[in-house]
């Protein structure tokens, strides 16, 4: 049996669209999310498919999750693929911006993002192998008007990256991350109100200036990943890939 593939944030549209094309690939998977699963409802009681609603900020819960996953799969994890993020939802300038809700953002996408790397390392470390993918976003080179607590975490997490690359390597365990423009996916079955129209203005405006005036494909980040978790890579790691459609 293939070592389990973790997914955080695995109801989302990207998430649930890759937890499926692995389920389908043969790999067993704990899939993780928040609160809703309807994206996840033909994989729920699938055999070897773990899925648990979980906090990630929490990292007793997070442990809790993944170690259940492990006892329900019989096989310990050679995979993580972290896809949850939390956004600006506020948009807001920084002067304008909530405290509370800022720190709130920033907290929400790195604290989970370091619960889900320090509770899955070791399974890595045991076995010598292990292939993780960790979602950036093209705003760490350019930042994000009206959203600096999500570009700031985000670049925070992408030296997180660099970091840990350098610390397993040698135990044959690469990381990267996925830095995507915006990605082609229904928003309104997300947002509502201003934020949907904020989001809508902003993956517009993102067509018109890259070169391609595409958004990226769930495809393609697909494709990326088969790259970087494949046995055959064995030195790509620490790197921020950027798939935004030539966008500088």
């Amino acid at each position: 049996m293939k070592p389990a593939m973790i997914i955080s944030g695995a109801n989302g549209q990207v998430g649930s669209f890759l937890a499926k094309y692995f389920y389908g690939r043969g790999y067993p998977l704990i899939l993780l999310y928040h609160k809703r699963n309807d994206r996840l409802q033909e994989l729920m009681n699938a055999p070897l498919v773990h899925c648990e609603a979980v906090e990630l900020e929490d990292p007793a819960l997070v442990r809790q999750a993944i170690e259940r996953g492990v006892e329900a799969l019989k096989t310990i994890p050679g995979y993580l693929i972290h896809t949850a993020s939390q956004r600006s939802y506020d948009a807001l300038p920084l002067s304008g911006s909530d405290p509370e809700v800022w720190q709130a953002i920033f907290n929400s996408n790195l604290k989970g993002s370091y619960n889900l790397l320090r509770i899955s390392l070791p399974y890595f470390e045991q076995t010598k192998f292990g292939r993780i993918v960790v979602f950036g976003s093209d705003i760490t080179r350019s930042g994000l008007p009206m959203g600096s607590a999500y570009s700031a975490a985000k670049a925070a997490l992408v030296n997180i990256v660099k970091s840990v690359a350098r610390e397993v390597g040698g135990s044959n365990i690469l990381i990267n991350a996925i830095s995507p423009g915006p990605i082609d996916t229904d928003l309104s079955t997300d947002y509502t109100g201003d934020y949907l129209q904020f989001r809508k203005e902003y993956f517009e405006k993102h067509k018109q200036a890259c070169p391609t005036h595409k958004l990226v494909s769930k495809e393609e980040i697909r494709n990326m990943i088969d790259v970087l978790i494949s046995a055959q890579n064995e030195n790509i790691t620490g790197e921020e890939i950027f798939i935004n459609g030539g966008n500088r």
